[in-house]
């Protein structure tokens, strides 16, 4: 399973589109702050793994600028054009959508940096994908990914509804063949995948309630 979602011929509202850009106003600090923090930097040639609505594609561009180039793919045709008009919308003429798969990933020129958020909690074979992703990173380039973990919350005191809602989404992942722990699994994911010793980092929020 992809994190690139099907569409029909009608357009839908832009979170219908892509589910993640419901998340987008709470995640995009954290990829903000990770990309600089990774060493993303000014005119470096950008690859955005399964790319949806473009969250993460722009966010990328704010940081490489004009002198930079952006490409992502995804493999709903409805969602590359809704991106490419975003593109267009916004007047930036150094951020491309395509439609393509992992499987036929093919570029002449590699790419200074591949990022994607919530990407490899979605497939089923995350290290096929990086290795297919790692001959188009040049040597030295950078691979930033951002996964969650769905189950890692807790709340004090116990709250039962919370507690019985992380049952049903461990329960529905399992079902649709999602794994809601890869924030988790990353960097074993990746050590097994050939990338020696890969940084790491953390982000959570935290909240309360008067309930």
């Amino acid at each position: 399973m992809a994190n690139c979602f099907e569409i029909g011929e009608t357009t839908p509202c832009r979170d219908q589109l892509d589910p993640s850009s419901v998340l987008a106003h709470v995640l995009d600090p954290f990829t903000r702050s990770l990309f600089t923090e990774a060493g993303l930097a000014p005119g470096m040639h950008v690859l955005n793994l399964c790319s949806g609505s473009g969250d993460v594609a722009f966010l990328a561009r704010e940081v490489v600028g004009s002198t930079g180039r952006v490409i992502g793919f995804d493999n709903a045709p409805g969602l590359v054009g809704y991106a490419n008009e975003q593109a267009a919308y916004r007047g930036l003429t150094n951020v491309e959508f395509i439609e393509c798969t992992f499987e036929n990933l093919s570029f002449l020129d590699q790419f200074d940096a591949v990022v994607g958020r919530l990407v490899l909690m979605y497939r089923q074979d995350p290290h096929a994908d990086l290795a297919i992703v790692l001959p188009i990173l040049r040597p030295g380039g950078l691979i930033i990914l951002q996964e969650l973990d769905l189950l890692a919350g807790t709340t004090v005191p116990l709250a039962r509804k919370i507690e019985r809602t992380r049952e049903w989404i461990r329960d529905f992942c399992n079902i649709a063949g999602i794994e809601p722990q890869m924030g988790s699994k990353l960097h074993a994911t990746l050590m097994a995948t050939g990338f020696d010793r890969p940084n790491m980092r953390v982000d959570g929020l935290m909240g309360a309630s008067d309930i």
